[in-house]
């Protein structure tokens, strides 16, 4: 009797459902690529494709006769993506058999042989998908560390590591070295107002690049005066032409001088954090 169960089993379309934490995800372009890669997957229901940017996960039915997870992950992944966790509920069909009815296989991850924590942090100062790379290989090449997962779309690092090797402190501290800021979140904040200190922290964000873009247009306007209208539109016989190309020792022209004086701000000290972020790194 079990024999012939299971042979029905066997026959047809197997359905299972796929839940898949992703890591690289930074925009909705994103987003798209990794659902057009699981779209032409053969064996996955297009319907049921959900991928989320916010949570960094992907939700998918496929028919396990015709694909592999495996297969599912290698097509993300070839798409520049990572697969983090995979969780897999498997539905088996109606039989006479009660017992058999609304089974559900939950298969986890092979990483859980590790007793493992995960700790989430806020980051400030990320601007790029560049900086995402460089935060995940910096914490993930920490001793303990299991994954990293950063989102740039929130300013979060999701981190799984042994705690008995490493704290988060250690993983705070290696952030700030390569010119990064890192916070522990709440675990009350985030979950009952984790949208509004998303959006807090975007504002809070976008006022400092505001103040920073106003400063470095101050010194910008001049310069671009300077630089091309008066020293390229107007004749060489304009008299403010001539002032500019004044020679105040030789091989050092007023223009040159000022146009170091206002391009030195912009450099070292409006742009500081591109060069800390990139000398550290």
């Amino acid at each position: 009797m079990e024999k012939k169960q299971l042979e029905n089993v066997s026959s047809g379309p197997q359905m299972v459902k796929a839940t898949m934490s992703l890591s690289g995800m930074t925009c909705t372009s994103c987003v798209r690529s990794i659902e057009q890669a699981l779209e032409k997957t053969s064996g996955v229901s297009v319907p049921s494709i959900s991928v989320n940017l916010l949570t960094s996960n992907a939700i998918l039915e496929f028919d396990k006769s015709k694909t592999s997870i495996e297969q599912i992950k290698m097509a993300i992944c070839n798409g520049g993506y990572n697969v983090e966790d995979i969780n897999i509920e498997e539905r088996m069909p109606e039989s006479n058999s009660p017992s058999s009815k609304n089974n559900t296989i939950n298969i986890t991850p092979t990483n859980t042989e590790v007793k493992s924590t995960v700790t989430k942090l806020s980051i400030h100062g990320m601007s790029c998908a560049s900086c995402v790379n460089t935060i995940q290989q910096t914490v993930e090449s920490l001793p303990g560390v299991i994954k990293a997962n950063v989102n740039l779309l929130t300013s979060e690092v999701s981190v799984r590591y042994n705690s008995s090797k490493i704290g988060a402190r250690d993983i705070i501290k290696a952030i700030e070295e390569i010119g990064f800021e890192a916070y522990l979140l709440k675990k009350n904040s985030f979950n009952q107002d984790g949208e509004s200190n998303i959006k807090k922290r975007a504002r809070a964000e976008q006022k400092k690049l505001l103040r920073r873009f106003i400063s470095s247009l101050f010194f910008a306007v001049p310069t671009f005066i300077v630089a091309m209208v008066f020293m390229l539109a107007l004749p060489e016989t304009n008299r403010v032409r001539m002032a500019f190309e004044y020679q105040l020792v030789p091989g050092l022209e007023l223009a040159t001088l000022i146009l170091f004086v206002l391009s030195t701000p912009v450099q070292f000290l409006l742009g500081y954090p591109f060069y800390v972020k990139g000398i550290r790194s």
